[in-house]
């Protein structure tokens, strides 16, 4: 469970070169060059950032959201692991956790999808593999993906 946490933490602070936070489009800009409905930049902040770029949220399959991230998260609720990350940033011990950032992951994700098709068809395949596994997730995992 522990390395699952950390595999899972490191995920959804973009250590693995998806860009899991959105970006303002031009679409959120109006004439003035003001961003509407910018989302809050990410707690995670990575010391040394590799040289190649992230990836889109969208390259993320439906498949690993849902048999990898969502199982990952749902193996470490209830256990003495716990979903807090421990970090030690500059002599000072922070705390972050890891059902916020999977929270904002999701919602990015769900967005992503919905943009990404003009027919709505990878979105589609979420809902109804959300449907399928529903009934092996626990709660408090269920509560994150609605």
């Amino acid at each position: 469970p522990t390395l699952r946490k950390l595999g899972l933490y490191r995920f959804l602070c973009e250590d693995s070169g998806i860009q899991v936070t959105s970006v303002a489009t031009e679409e959120d800009q109006d004439d003035n060059g003001r961003t509407f409905m910018r989302k809050a930049e990410s707690k995670c902040k990575v010391k040394k950032k590799s040289g190649g770029a992230s990836v889109p949220i969208t390259t993320v399959s439906v498949s690993f959201v849902l048999d990898i991230v969502m199982r990952s998260y749902d193996s470490i609720v209830g256990t003495k692991v716990g979903t807090n990350m421990q970090i030690d940033e500059g002599g000072q011990q922070k705390s972050e956790k890891v059902a916020d950032l999977l929270s904002e992951f999701l919602s990015n994700y769900v967005i992503a999808l919905a943009a990404s098709s003009e027919d709505g068809s990878e979105l589609s395949e979420f809902m109804t593999r959300i449907l399928a596994v529903i009934t092996t997730l626990k709660w408090r995992s269920l509560v994150l993906l609605f």
